[in-house]
């Protein structure tokens, strides 16, 4: 007998799904650039504007198992 594939999911998982799908759709692209010996990211205004980012403003960087995390402050 063929299984269609289907599976059930409980509701922990499809939370887990649904709140990696929720950052997904929030994600923005960007476009890493040469500076000097440094490498830039230009963030969207959009965001820019939400976080007050301004030219000068400083923030720090924190390096995660598979990720970066930009935090202004």
């Amino acid at each position: 007998m063929q299984s269609c594939g289907e599976e059930i999911m409980t509701m922990k998982q499809l939370k887990v799904l649904a709140d990696k799908y929720g950052r997904l759709r929030s994600a923005k692209e960007i476009t890493f650039a040469k500076w000097g010996n440094s490498i830039a990211v230009r963030i969207p205004s959009d965001i820019t504007n939400e976080y007050n980012i301004t030219p000068g403003k400083q923030g720090i960087l924190v390096k995660d198992k598979k990720s970066i995390k930009i935090i202004p402050t």
